[in-house]
């Protein structure tokens, strides 16, 4: 059997651990928040892309940098 872990979770928990530290910096705070997003996007994603299954053959992924410029959205839509 594969193992699969949802590195996700683990984003979103540092990030909040990381919040109090960038408190006094808007700037960074500003991209954990940005980072935060992509990380709940894909978590979601990643769950309905398990619960379908990735051999779908309906299923259309598709990868979009609207959240931050370094880190991907997936897209997941059926066809």
């Amino acid at each position: 059997a594969i193992v699969r872990y949802n590195y996700f979770r683990d984003i979103q928990r540092i990030s909040k651990e990381l919040r109090g530290t960038f408190s006094g910096d808007p700037e960074r705070l500003s991209e954990l928040r940005q980072i935060e997003q992509v990380a709940e996007h894909n978590r979601i994603a990643l769950n309905v892309i398990h619960q379908v299954g990735a051999c779908d053959p309906s299923l259309e992924i598709s990868f979009v940098f609207g959240h931050h410029t370094c880190f991907a959205v997936a897209m997941v839509k059926r066809a």
